[in-house]
């Protein structure tokens, strides 16, 4: 919590060009879901994004293609992000995406800088009025060469209204011992110009037997430059 608290200090302290409501872009379209990240077209220059201030990320998107990211992860450490997407047509989006954690505060002298990480290759179909998105890849630790394990996400959306959005998200994991992981979510969202606010509730399932025994409500925000 400490490095998020500090993450927030710093970006109120950067400046935010001010725009007349002539100026102001219409509202932003939905490209990402609150833990699924889709191959959809980056929306504005940059973004800030916070899910629950456990997840806060600032990225910046290069061009139409590449994007990077620094943020913090809970009280895990440093988070960076990258991704790479393209369109092969109007609804046809691939892309590569790696979110990789710094956590030297929980270092061993084994392991003095330890990090984990998640690469996962994307596929989309659609728009952002309404798509279907798939992902697959793996979590990764470093200190083992037996510690990747593979992930698997579901995403999709629709467009309800000229504002809002409904989507679902999915993320189950695999592991060497057989054990399968289901986070399945159902989410809310509705923009105002640069700002996004997202409402959902989620549950984690292993191996069949809920792990918090009832859904968990949560809410994440996206600020677009």
């Amino acid at each position: 919590m400490p490095y998020a608290l500090l993450f927030f200090c710093l970006l109120c302290l950067s400046p935010i060009s001010a725009q007349t409501p002539e100026d102001q872009p219409p509202s932003v379209a939905l490209s990402d879901l609150t833990y699924v990240r889709t191959a959809l077209p980056y929306q504005g220059k940059q973004r800030l994004k916070a899910v629950m201030l456990l997840y806060n990320t600032y990225e910046w998107n290069l061009d139409r293609h590449f994007q990077l990211g620094v943020g913090v992860g809970g009280p895990l450490g440093i988070l960076l992000n990258q991704r790479f997407r393209t369109s092969l047509n109007d609804w046809l989006h691939i892309g590569l995406s790696n979110e990789l954690i710094l956590a030297p505060q929980y270092g061993s002298e084994g392991d003095r800088f330890p990090r984990v990480g998640d690469v996962t290759t994307l596929l989309t179909v659609g728009s952002d009025q309404q798509f279907f998105s798939l992902g697959a890849g793996l979590f990764y630790a470093s200190g083992s060469d037996n510690s990747s394990v593979t992930n698997y996400r579901i995403g999709a959306g629709t467009l309800v209204g000229e504002r809002t959005h409904i989507y679902g998200e999915l993320l189950a994991y695999l592991n060497r011992w057989g054990e399968l992981g289901v986070a399945p979510s159902l989410n809310v969202a509705i923009a105002n110009r640069r700002h996004r606010w997202s409402w959902g509730v989620m549950t984690v399932v292993i191996d069949g037997e809920s792990y918090f025994g009832r859904p968990i409500p949560y809410i994440s925000y996206s600020l677009y430059y």
